[in-house]
């Protein structure tokens, strides 16, 4: 769900900023960013939510729907979002004032050409289209693509996730009390057009990657969520095969430290849903 770790970027990156990042660890990073948000206030969590907003119509009205995306010429098509350039501009653009945001979009067009002039600015990859370039500064670059087959889920997941601020849980120690279901369901809310809308960006921002595939022309190693939840295992060695890396002898057993957070509403949310869709 790279919507949720593009969101979980900026909020762990506003929290504490990059001046800061010294482990080298995103994952230990952003889960705790999850602790941090966990514990904010709720006028600290809305601060940080009109932040977000206040920075996506700013990428927006300065980069159309060029925000977040990597582009190395005028006519080449829009490739997806970059979770690296997300992260950079979205903090970035939130610590301007309004009056530094009005200036950037009056000079939008010129911050587009001069993007483009860094994004080519290595000169032996200069004129070179996306799959060559990519070919040219990674040889034997091999892609995993990892998709939902059940979008409604994968929708209602990220709808939860939203409204509640848990993004990853990890599994609880010995005798650590669960979160309980009325905590949860105090801050949870159904609505069909919020899950309606996340549901067809989720389906365009894969449609976006299986086109950009098919330009570079790259057959990337399929894997889906609900594989992965089935055999960990399996879908490891799929992906060490594919990469052509031997199997190290005598690995043990893979584990997961995080847990699954669907749980009964989330059921009965993707049930209200499908009803609903069938009713309109």
């Amino acid at each position: 769900m790279a919507d949720r770790e593009c969101t979980l970027r900026f909020l762990a990156f506003s929290i504490t900023p990059w001046e800061e990042y010294k482990a080298n660890d995103l994952d230990g990073f952003l889960s705790e960013a999850m602790k941090k948000l966990n514990h904010m206030s709720e006028a600290d969590r809305e601060r940080l939510g009109r932040d977000f907003c206040r920075s996506m119509h700013a990428a927006h009205a300065i980069f159309g729907l060029d925000a977040f995306r990597k582009r190395y010429s005028e006519g080449a098509p829009r490739n997806p979002i970059s979770k690296a350039l997300f992260e950079a501009w979205s903090v970035a653009l939130a610590r301007c004032s309004d009056n530094e945001i009005g200036q950037l979009i009056k000079i939008k067009d010129q911050i587009r050409r001069d993007f483009i002039e860094l994004m080519r600015g290595i000169p032996r990859f200069a004129g070179m289209d996306d799959g060559s370039l990519l070919n040219a500064a990674f040889p034997g670059l091999r892609f995993v693509f990892v998709s939902r087959s059940d979008k409604a889920r994968q929708a209602v997941s990220l709808w939860r996730a939203l409204q509640t601020w848990v993004w990853r849980e990890q599994e609880r120690s010995a005798g650590e009390p669960p979160p309980t279901a009325q905590t949860i369901a105090q801050r949870s809310v159904y609505s069909f057009d919020a899950i309606d809308h996340l549901l067809d960006q989720l389906r365009r921002q894969e449609d976006a990657w299986r086109g950009f595939f098919f330009r570079i022309g790259q057959q990337p190693l399929q894997l889906f969520y609900e594989d992965i939840a089935g055999d960990l295992d399996g879908s490891v060695w799929r992906v060490l095969e594919a990469l052509r890396v031997e199997r190290p002898a005598g690995t043990p057993t893979s584990s997961s430290r995080s847990r699954r957070q669907s749980d009964e509403l989330s059921e009965s949310w993707v049930h209200s849903y499908l009803e609903d869709v069938s009713r309109r």
